[in-house]
């Protein structure tokens, strides 16, 4: 199961849910630490990796003589 970040908009803890997803159209996350149940999902960014030729400066460039 993929787990999200959330952020309770309550007291500003930060925590982290396993949710399926069936279930995450209908999930309502509450806070572990104050037990408030409006909390927002924390959306960040994915990583890249680049992977064959061409991508770096190296790849492909002619030898200087």
């Amino acid at each position: 199961m993929p787990v999200y970040e959330y952020k309770c908009l309550n007291c500003n803890s930060r925590f982290e849910k396993e949710v399926s997803y069936k279930e995450l159209s209908e999930y309502k996350p509450t806070c572990p630490v104050c037990l408030y149940s409006d909390c927002q999902r924390i959306y960040s960014p994915v990583g890249i990796i680049f992977n064959g030729n061409g991508f770096y400066k190296t790849d492909n460039r002619k030898e200087k003589e």
